[in-house]
């Protein structure tokens, strides 16, 4: 039995032609699937108010509503914004093929083909599914875990401070009950901080098992860009005046959101694993097709098997027992490149420093 979750996986047919809709059906229940269809798009989407199919296969030709626009009404869906589509057609021109990645469809398959084939390529798709499913149900373990020490840590600040304002406000001065209004601040901006580090990470999780244009962004960077981005990070802002940028101008093929929480994530390591007055360099220089970004610090380093540990959520040296964050930031960011088709290296010694250096696509007009 084809199983999803534990539980038989569930398919809709969408197609005209009674024969080979039959035959599909007969295919995919002996091979184990839980199979429902429909005779046309319209049916489809009045059956989609009712079932949430783990993968749906469509004809392109049909009456009423053909197969290109069923598929961009049901994306516009958010329940089915990742179920896998595949393609039935009888077309084989290069035009129809285009027009059908175009958009974002999983799989294309052109009639006649052999049952092997349509099995293929429905296994493909589930499979990536579960995998995507195995690596969300880490994160939210990692989560589960993680995230009441992460967010009690600042809330106590912001709790403690807050009734002593309210309870004993008469006993303070102006200048005391101002002192403690901006520690709530910063406290409360340390909360949001690690709120977005974890809703970053689940996002680029649910954008790795999508067809989303989003790695179809560009964005023009310079120095000044550069230093919003740290000016925006508080955790930075004390140390701006040991940050040293010398940043070459480029365009790169990636989003604004997932660049400047790139840029915030690898400088606050830097700061935080580092001691105030030490310097730390932001190098940004083009190379050939690639644009190279180096995070270089003078900090405390991690040793060569605290590299090998470094997982989602934690940051260890097991042989002392220490735990260094959660490390939910440097696994963003190596995702994050990846997704992009970038690269990155990380150097690290211990007692001299670190050496992040992410390398991130050029687009093409920009190339030297």
């Amino acid at each position: 039995m084809k199983t999803l979750d534990g539980r038989k996986a569930e398919i809709l047919v969408v197609e005209d032609e009674a024969e080979l809709r039959e035959n599909i059906c007969i295919i995919l229940q002996l091979n184990g699937y839980e199979v429902k269809y429909a005779e046309n798009g319209m049916d489809a989407l009045k059956m989609l108010n009712s079932i949430n199919p783990d993968l749906i296969i469509s004809d392109i030709m049909m009456p009423q509503i053909d197969g290109y626009e069923l598929y961009e009404r049901i994306r516009n869906e958010e329940r089915f914004r990742f179920t896998p589509f595949i393609f039935l057609t009888a077309k084989s021109d290069l035009q129809s093929l285009r027009q059908g990645l175009n958009i974002g469809v999983d799989d294309y398959i052109t009639k006649p083909f052999s049952a092997d084939d349509l099995l293929k390529s429905i296994e493909t798709r589930l499979e990536k599914i579960r995998n995507f499913n195995k690596k969300i149900e880490k994160i939210l373990s990692g989560i589960r875990v993680s995230l009441p020490h992460e967010l009690r840590t600042p809330l106590v600040g912001i709790l403690g401070l807050s009734e002593l304002i309210i309870n004993d406000h008469k006993e303070y001065s102006k200048e005391e009950i101002l002192d403690f209004v901006e520690r709530i601040h910063v406290s409360s901006k340390r909360l949001l901080n690690r709120i977005e580090k974890f809703l970053h990470l689940t996002d680029l999780e649910l954008l790795v098992n999508s067809n989303s244009e989003i790695k179809n962004y560009e964005l023009d960077i310079n120095e000044e860009e550069i230093k919003l981005i740290a000016f925006d990070n508080f955790i930075v802002n004390p140390r701006m005046k040991d940050i040293f940028f010398h940043i070459e101008k480029s365009k790169l093929k990636i989003h604004p959101k997932f660049f400047s929480a790139l840029i915030s994530e690898l400088l606050e390591n830097a700061c935080k694993f580092s001691s105030d007055g030490s310097k730390i360099n932001l190098i940004g220089s083009a190379q050939r097709d690639l644009y190279k970004l180096s995070f270089e610090d003078q900090g405390k380093g991690m040793a060569e098997i605290d590299l090998k540990n470094l997982t989602e959520f934690f940051m260890v040296d097991k042989e002392n027992g220490k735990i260094y964050g959660n490390g939910i930031g440097l696994v963003f960011v190596k995702r994050a490149v990846n997704l992009f088709n970038g690269k990155i290296e990380l150097e690290s010694k211990l007692d001299e420093g670190t050496k992040v250096n992410i390398f991130l696509p050029i687009c093409p007009n920009e190339e030297n």
